[in-house]
């Protein structure tokens, strides 16, 4: 949502709608959903494949991942 907080509960991310699925790791999120996947979170080593250290942009992700 934009935010540098942590939720306790399901919260709704600008541009994701029709999620169907979600992966989180430490701080890492990515989503599949019915406009594609996306990924926000800590990209400082390139978790998140784009070289940013922006942990709030919601990046798109090409599929299939290679």
């Amino acid at each position: 949502d934009g935010e540098y907080i942590s939720r306790n509960s399901p919260t709704a991310v600008a541009g994701i709608s029709g999620a169907t699925s979600i992966a989180a790791g430490g701080a890492q999120v990515c989503v599949l959903a019915q406009s594609g996947a996306a990924c926000w979170g800590e990209d400082t080593f390139g978790q998140l494949a784009d070289c940013t250290s922006d942990w709030l942009t919601v990046r798109t992700v090409a599929l299939p991942c290679q």
